[in-house]
């Protein structure tokens, strides 16, 4: 199983973005389920996040589909088999910042 870890930026955004849920719909634990979700996902399948080509051989995606959230990060095959999550961003938002290294 690949370690997960978090650009040092990530837990604000998923503070903010788990604080709108709360406080702006009809399901304030979606996002946060999601979340959980994704990370374990990523533990255990790496590479299930199609590459995003034009940030490098070893960015990828992954969607949570209820919140239309996507989560960016970047994968070292083993022997590291480390996932560093660096961004998550929105759907609905404008175009995306770059990744972070």
């Amino acid at each position: 199983m690949a370690r997960v870890h978090l650009h040092p930026t990530v837990p604000a955004q998923i503070r903010a973005i788990d604080r709108w849920w709360r406080q702006n719909t009809g399901r304030p634990t979606l996002f946060r389920e999601e979340w959980t979700r994704a990370k374990q996902k990523l533990r255990a399948t790496p590479l299930i996040g199609p590459p995003v080509p034009s940030e490098g051989p070893d960015a990828h995606c992954l969607l949570l589909a209820k919140s239309k959230h996507y989560v960016y990060y970047r994968y070292d095959a083993p022997p590291l088999d480390e996932v560093v999550i660096v961004l998550v961003w929105s759907h609905h938002r404008d175009e995306r910042p770059p990744l972070p290294r």
